[in-house]
């Protein structure tokens, strides 16, 4: 290699201007080559994505070893007396057994009312799928009867109010009726004040009975027929003309206890005429209750009326109607409350998670057990994975969680799995608290040895058919997320292409709120729609730089993800 390079430097030396030429335009290419491939066009393009409905599941990862031979505690999960123990020791068990029987009576009163309530919810949307018609027509028959009624409670009120104005004038003025009312025995009895109480109520009386008799006149220009206006308007005075009575008939009750405190003696006319107008109160109180429930019934038929209406209008030629999609929301929630009082009765049957040997029982039928009591010991020779957790992942973990298991020996298997069992003390080392987590095999490999390392992921929460996008795609700004939407509608052909797409308009910022999340997907609870096409990553030509969502993988190797090794919480999509 000396040589070559001895006679280079010889050469250069000797050859000074046309080594410098050289250098400057093989400079200068390299200068035209970075602008032909580096020019800045300005192009933005972006790649889309649609809004999809999936699965978003929350994990919980973490390390340790295969182990063979071991033993499990059988525990309950609920708490009550045993019912039933079908184990002895040394009693071969085959998977999924059950052994034992905690009292599960309120749990199945619990399941039997939520399956009525899954009924009901299924039947109302049957009835729902009818149709919505009749229940744009059942509102206007209510109203319309509610305005029958409430020309009947006028009829009933005018016919009542005559007759209690006729008898409380008969009792004020009528000597018969009121002769402890006379001027000269006000006076002798009691005082001028007396004299002057029962002329201001006698001008109120007179002043009620005038605005009755102009109230009577507008109630003899309708009838049943009369527009729902009419009616409605007569009813609303009616109501403002009882209230008004009824505190002429207090005034007037008022002058009589004024009165009854101050005669040395009563007459029985005294006392009827106190106890009839005590009733006449009574009456008025009653039609002006009348009149405010009119108006109450009114109001709310009106505004199913509307309601009914505005749904017509909305769903008329659509497969699902609004009603329908509340009633199929129902179906859902009370599915799930089933399912959910389903989960908890099973809580209350103690099975054997994998087959083995009932090695000692520690209870006895009729016991009381509380949960996580141990009522026996299982041991088996098939395999099972203890990890280790630290305390703030333990405390997402529960027996009956599903794992999938991964191993170092082998790159290409995943065994799926169960968490049997949980240490309930942990174990501290340099301070970190750890706890040991036992995970059984749903089927066995017999390349799996025990001491072999293993990886377990165990599904912590899950939200089904989340509204979801990429946790990359949404941002923040001022406190305010959003989501960046095309309104330019791309074909489906060309969404997720990598070149991207090129827009006509900007994408548009659109505000949403967000729900669940892992480190991958986020859930969209408003804002988007399943379909709705969205800015995943957007591509400018010319610079050295892309916005993406994703990370793209280094020249040096990144960008790529291995099994994970060590304990921690981790998040996937599937």
């Amino acid at each position: 290699m000396k040589i070559p390079i001895q006679k280079i430097n010889t050469w250069t030396k000797a050859h000074k201007i046309m080594s410098v030429v050289i250098l400057l335009a093989l400079i200068g290419m390299g200068y035209g080559m970075v602008r032909a491939f580096g020019s800045d066009s300005g192009e933005t393009r972006y790649v889309l994505a649609t809004v999809e409905r999936g699965n978003i599941v929350a994990s919980v990862t973490g390390s340790g070893q295969v182990s063979s031979s071991d033993q499990v505690d059988l525990k309950t999960k609920a708490s009550g007396d045993l019912t039933t123990l079908n184990m002895k020791t040394g009693q071969e068990v085959a998977e999924g057994a059950v052994v034992a029987n905690v009292n599960a009576r309120d749990a199945l009163q619990n399941v039997r009312d939520m399956q009525t309530d899954l009924t009901s919810a299924k039947i109302s949307l049957e009835k729902a799928k009818i149709s919505t018609i009749d229940t744009k027509k059942e509102a206007e028959e209510t109203l319309e009867k509610a305005y029958q009624n409430g020309y009947g409670t006028l009829t009933d009120t005018f016919t009542d109010y005559s007759n209690v104005i006729d008898e409380i004038r008969n009792i004020y003025y009528e000597k018969d009726h009121s002769p402890y009312f006379t001027d000269d025995n006000l006076r002798f009895e009691i005082s001028y004040n007396a004299i002057t109480e029962k002329y201001e109520v006698g001008a109120k009386i007179d002043k009620i009975a005038h605005d009755y008799d102009a109230l009577f006149i507008e109630y003899k220009k309708i009838n049943s027929t009369s527009s729902r206006e009419e009616i409605e308007r007569l009813v609303n005075s009616s109501y403002i003309f009882s209230k008004k009575f009824s505190d002429v008939l207090k005034e007037f009750q008022a002058l009589y206890s004024y009165l009854e405190v101050r005669f040395d003696t009563q007459t029985d006319q005294f006392k009827e005429d106190r106890s009839s107008v005590n009733g006449y109160i009574a009456t008025v109180n009653e039609k002006t209750t009348e009149l405010l429930s009119f108006q109450e019934d009114v109001k709310n038929a009106k505004s199913d009326v509307e309601e009914a209406n505005r749904t017509y209008s909305e769903i008329s030629g659509s497969s699902e109607p609004l009603d329908v999609q509340t009633a199929q929301l129902t179906v859902t929630q009370k599915q799930n409350a089933y399912q959910k009082a389903l989960n908890e009765l099973s809580d209350y049957t103690v099975k054997t998670p994998f087959a083995g040997l009932i090695a000692s029982v520690s209870a006895k039928k009729g016991d009381s057990v509380s949960s996580g009591t141990t009522i026996a010991t299982l041991i088996t020779k098939k395999k099972i994975a203890e990890i280790s957790l630290n305390e703030i992942d333990v405390a997402k973990i529960k027996a009956g969680q599903k794992a999938t298991l991964a191993f170092d020996a082998f790159e290409d298997l995943t065994i799926m799995g169960e968490v049997a069992e949980i240490d309930l003390v942990g174990t501290v080392s340099q301070g970190v608290v750890n706890y040991t987590v036992k995970i059984t095999f749903d089927t066995d490999d017999s390349k799996v040895k025990p001491g072999m390392t293993v990886n377990a992921s165990i599904v912590t929460d899950m939200k089904q058919n989340a509204l979801m996008v990429p946790t990359s795609a949404v941002k923040s700004q001022g406190g305010i997320s959003y989501v960046e939407v095309a309104d330019q509608n791309i074909p489906h052909n060309q969404v997720s292409q990598a070149a991207g797409v090129l827009l006509a308009t900007p994408p548009r910022r659109v505000e949403v709120t967000t729900g669940f999340t892992n480190d991958e997907s986020i859930e969209i609870v408003s804002g988007l729609e399943e379909g709705q096409q969205y800015v995943a990553r957007t591509i400018t030509t010319g610079t050295t730089s892309t916005q993406a969502t994703q990370s793209a993988p280094s020249l040096f190797g990144g960008g790529a993800t291995g099994r994970p090794t060590g304990g921690g919480t981790r998040t996937f999509t599937r």
